[in-house]
């Protein structure tokens, strides 16, 4: 397959099947962009689909996605800040948006980043909002993307804008819900999203309920931690967001050493699991 064709998660994973370096896991190089370099001589020789970057001569504790911003910042992994490399994101990988329809969500804050060859995967990297697409109706659904996002936070492109553009990538955009994702510090597939579809015509919404996201496979450590803090009651009778948030006040107030950095871990987190949250229409 081409490089240019491998850019779903699920394509660059398929490129590591006969991996040998066994202290740095394929996930964590195919989230932070990375596919087999089968070009180079080296074992542990890899490249990012997106800025064409090759490293190789790995060392244990090295991060991918650390590796990979300090030898190439200019990747436009590392500079969703700007809407221009937001804008970029579009051209890799599929999808049927018109220019106008790439030029909007981009300026709006949404980036391509598809996970499986059958979907269109839109992130927006500033609140954690995710929309699955069925690659077949994609083509008409940037309008309803926007109104998606709106829905599920309704001043993120408000709130966001000022401090997207003036810190750039500083530690702002290094701790963004989007790099989380990257640095795969979070599982994508613990994630609430929105997922939409065509059924017999009509176009379809839907979200995990609260009882999805805690029984998947492999649940979120940090989700199924907060829940301890939630009653029966409000597991049964309230959305995700409006549960999630009543679980961290009293997770919050029960706990009383925490510290800073783990307050912001926390509501990073929280943005992750909160941000998605749309009842289904």
């Amino acid at each position: 397959m081409a490089l240019e064709q491998q850019t779903t998660l699920q394509d660059r994973l398929q490129t590591f099947k006969r991996w040998k370096t066994p202290f740095l896991h394929p996930e964590d190089l195919a989230y932070a962009g990375f596919v087999k370099d089968t070009d180079s001589s080296m074992s542990d020789a890899v490249m990012c689909v997106f800025c064409r970057k090759p490293l190789e001569g790995w060392q244990e504790n090295e991060s991918p996605f650390v590796e990979h911003e300090r030898h190439s910042p200019d990747c436009v992994l590392f500079n969703l800040h700007d809407a221009r490399a937001r804008e970029a994101m579009f051209k890799h990988g599929f999808h049927t948006f018109p220019d106008t329809a790439v030029k909007d969500l981009s300026r709006k804050g949404l980036v391509l980043y598809n996970l499986t060859p059958g979907t269109v995967d839109l992130f927006c990297y500033a609140c954690g909002f995710i929309c699955s697409i069925d690659r077949a109706c994609s083509r008409s659904l940037g309008r309803k993307v926007k109104e998606l996002h709106t829905q599920a936070t309704p001043v993120c492109y408000i709130t966001h804008r000022v401090r997207m553009e003036k810190k750039g990538r500083g530690a702002y955009l290094a701790n963004s819900p989007f790099s989380q994702v990257l640095a795969k510090k979070v599982d994508i597939q613990t994630m609430p999203r929105v997922f939409v579809s065509m059924e017999e015509g009509k176009l379809c919404t839907s979200t995990p309920s609260v009882e999805e996201v805690v029984q998947l496979p492999e649940p979120d450590t940090f989700i199924s931690q907060l829940f301890v803090y939630a009653t029966p009651e409000e597991k049964e009778t309230l959305s995700l967001r409006e549960t999630l948030s009543l679980a961290l006040e009293r997770m919050v107030e029960e706990t009383r050493k925490i510290t800073d950095k783990d307050m912001g871990d926390i509501r990073i987190k929280l943005d992750m699991a909160l941000a998605p949250s749309i009842s289904s229409q």
